[in-house]
């Protein structure tokens, strides 16, 4: 696949999604991201990896952070003081840098004063003691070239989700965190046209489902986290190394239950969205963590809207490989 930098000329994401610290969009590779990955793309291309590394790997909005979490706890014994510091500086976030670009927001806000693990995430993640827990939204493809070439070698989990439940999680992270302005039916065919971040979502996600038979690599399912959270548990220790009694795999399972995800400081970012609403760069009311449901998209999608999501999604998965 050549290299191409394309400008995205949208004007739904021209009018409702670019602001003080997302100045525009391009497509690398077919994938959107925010103009300013440009100034990252070689710094992530020869970013200096450990076969000790472990990377959590998905597209937005996938579960994520509740993996992150697990995975996090697993690789710490179970260490839930330790886990009460904030997950973007015990399991940081690489993408973090180029997704906000606070350069404007400083210059007009003097008092703005973002986590270093935020602001500067790529060399905060580089100088982290090892072994390093490294999360990124990036497809395969764009990952840093040590990985791509199998010179190194770390530990990749994958995690994914129904893409109906992932468009719609997605908005209103958009609206709470990203300064997204528009209504859901825009942004679902900003989604269904490859036209939001990291997008097309079946560009990303089947870069790792070609990947899933590698002995260092892991793709698991939202849905199977869902309805077997302790035997997801199980599968996650073996992977990593690591035994669990059955008393220890209960004990995390209830520590990642829904209800303590959402009030638990360390996973909620509430930090992180009481710092954009102090300094009125969203407006948007909610919670980072919502509902952590399944199939919650039919209440919301009108009949048109999923049946042309079926359809998107058939044409996506061609070969039903995903089981979406």
């Amino acid at each position: 696949m050549d290299l191409a930098f394309k400008p995205v000329d949208n004007a739904i994401l021209t009018e409702y999604f670019t602001n003080i610290f997302r100045h525009g969009y391009i497509q690398v590779k077919g994938i959107t991201l925010p103009k300013r990955f440009l100034d990252f793309h070689d710094v992530i291309k020869n970013f200096t990896v450990y076969d000790d590394d472990l990377w959590i790997c998905s597209f937005p909005k996938s579960g994520t952070t509740w993996t992150q979490e697990m995975i996090w706890m697993i690789a710490n014994d179970l260490n839930f003081e330790e886990g009460k510091k904030c997950m973007g500086d015990r399991f940081p976030f690489l993408d973090y840098e180029f997704l906000f670009d606070y350069t404007r927001v400083r210059d007009k806000i003097e008092a703005f004063d973002p986590p270093v693990y935020f602001e500067h995430s790529v060399n905060f993640i580089q100088n982290l003691r090892r072994p390093r827990l490294i999360k990124t939204h990036l497809p395969w493809f764009l990952l840093p070239e040590q990985i791509q070439s199998g010179e190194k070698r770390p530990k990749i989990i994958h995690i994914a989700r129904n893409p109906r439940d992932v468009c719609l999680s997605y908005f209103h992270h958009c609206k709470l965190f990203e300064g997204y302005t528009s209504h859901l039916d825009h942004f679902t065919q900003l989604f269904l046209t490859g036209n939001v971040s990291y997008a097309p979502y079946w560009t990303n996600v089947l870069s790792y489902w070609e990947k899933k038979s590698e002995l260092n690599f892991l793709f698991l399912k939202f849905e199977e986290l869902k309805s077997d959270l302790a035997g997801a548990i199980r599968r996650v220790a073996t992977f990593l190394c690591k035994q669990l009694t059955d008393n220890e795999v209960s004990r995390l399972a209830a520590h990642l239950s829904f209800e303590n995800m959402k009030t638990n400081k360390g996973t909620n970012y509430a930090s992180l969205i009481d710092l954009h609403r102090r300094h009125n760069l969203v407006c948007e009311e909610g919670t980072f963590i919502r509902t952590g449901e399944t199939g919650s998209y039919k209440l919301r999608y009108p009949q048109e809207l999923s049946t042309q999501f079926d359809e998107w999604v058939k044409s996506g998965d061609v070969d039903h490989k995903m089981g979406y």
